[in-house]
């Protein structure tokens, strides 16, 4: 793996985290970042798949089969807390098959099917032209089925209209995994994904005084593009630098990129915990919480390949 994308990710992994924090802030503006975290990693999951050499089932499968025992633990666990009920077979197919309690698995199921026939021919006019497709899309629903007059745009756990420009971003990834880029203008790079945040923050801010300006409101995700993008590049760039790739492989680093998938399924069953206590105590705790039971989930998930490999290793060894 590329070094950067593990610091990337385990970026994605804390934003992700902050953004489900709004009930243990003073106030919940300060528990942003999840559409920063959620961008980053589609663009990075549609970074590192470009290199497709299987046929879609065998791809496919391989994908599903990383994703659904994290997914069958959390559901397990949720059943277990009694923070949902199975009454049916319909509601066990929601639970544990589709769309699950989680959003990002819903579209990233979806997302991987549409990926593969757009990228499996390595032609970048498919990839360029699909994405140019996708903004089409967007702003043909954008304008015709979505309520611009209030903020709509990120919508709720199953709101389909996020699903458009994440895929975009997901395409942007592949687009930019093709593309050979220079590695002056480091420095430019971190101060564009910098401004694009303060930007974003200033945009919510106008909108909330002056809600005339809601049918904008597609400028904050323009911003966040404009940091996915800012921050692959700024990666991209110091990737020559040492003491920038010591810092990516680094253990507490490798070991949030590891479970950014885990920190996904385990916060609505671990923050409720965390809230109870008082600010800003809470905070901190929620996050030492969340990551250790993701490593926890990761680690029990994972088990038999990681005895596999130790046996493997102490074989090597004799």
């Amino acid at each position: 793996m590329f070094g950067f994308i593990y610091l990337l990710k385990a970026l994605a992994s804390i934003l992700i985290t902050n953004s489900h924090l709004g009930n243990m802030y003073p106030s919940e503006f300060m528990a942003l970042g999840g559409s920063f975290g959620n961008g980053l990693f589609f663009c990075i999951s549609g970074f590192l798949l470009v290199n497709i050499k299987t046929d879609f089932a065998s791809w496919y499968w391989g994908k599903i089969k990383r994703i659904y025992p994290t997914v069958f633990a959390g559901a397990v666990i949720l059943l277990l807390c009694g923070e949902t009920v199975v009454g049916n077979i319909c509601d066990f197919v929601e639970l544990f098959i589709y769309p699950t309690k989680w959003w990002f698995v819903a579209a990233i199921v979806v997302f991987y099917i549409l990926y593969y026939f757009i990228v499996k021919k390595q032609k970048d006019v498919i990839v360029s032209g699909s994405m140019f497709a996708v903004v089409v899309v967007y702003f043909v629903v954008y304008f015709t089925c979505m309520d611009i007059h209030s903020f709509s745009v990120e919508g709720k756990d199953l709101s389909l209209f996020k699903w458009i420009y994440y895929f975009f971003i997901m395409l942007m990834g592949a687009y930019m995994r093709k593309k050979t880029y220079s590695h002056d203008k480091k420095i430019r790079f971190f101060v564009l994904a910098a401004m694009a945040v303060v930007l974003w923050g200033a945009l919510r801010v106008i909108f909330l005084i002056y809600p005339a300006f809601l049918p904008l409101q597609f400028l904050t995700q323009f911003m966040v593009v404009i940091f996915v993008y800012a921050m692959m590049r700024f990666g991209m760039a110091m990737e020559t630098e040492a003491k920038f790739r010591k810092l990516c492989q680094c253990r507490i680093v490798k070991m949030l990129s590891a479970i950014t998938l885990e920190v996904y399924i385990v916060q609505m069953i671990v923050l409720p915990f965390c809230e109870r206590l008082c600010f800003p105590v809470n905070i901190p705790v929620a996050y030492i919480s969340v990551f250790a039971a993701a490593y926890v989930l990761h680690f029990i998930i994972n088990s038999k390949q990681f005895f596999t490999k130790k046996k493997e290793r102490n074989r090597k060894g004799e």
